[in-house]
């Protein structure tokens, strides 16, 4: 059942659209600032380490600080 739920988050949150908060088009708008972006990749660094990724993981393309949707699965 586990493996069922994570291919249907996967597919899901594969649909997010990333980009500029004032586009109503992007669901998902940057993080506050570079200091909280480095912070971010940081913890889904010790994710990967901990854990499966199985989408996103890094920068989001765009100007700012934009992450791409991350879902990191148990072990």
């Amino acid at each position: 059942m586990f493996d069922t739920f994570v291919d249907k988050l996967v597919e899901r949150a594969k649909k997010i659209t990333v980009g500029p908060a004032d586009d109503p088009k992007n669901y998902m708008g940057p993080v506050v600032s570079a200091t909280a972006m480095e912070g971010i990749l940081g913890y889904i660094d010790v994710g990967k380490k901990e854990g499966r990724l199985v989408l996103g993981g890094g920068r989001a393309p765009g100007e700012g600080f934009f992450i791409q949707p991350t879902i990191i699965a148990g072990r």
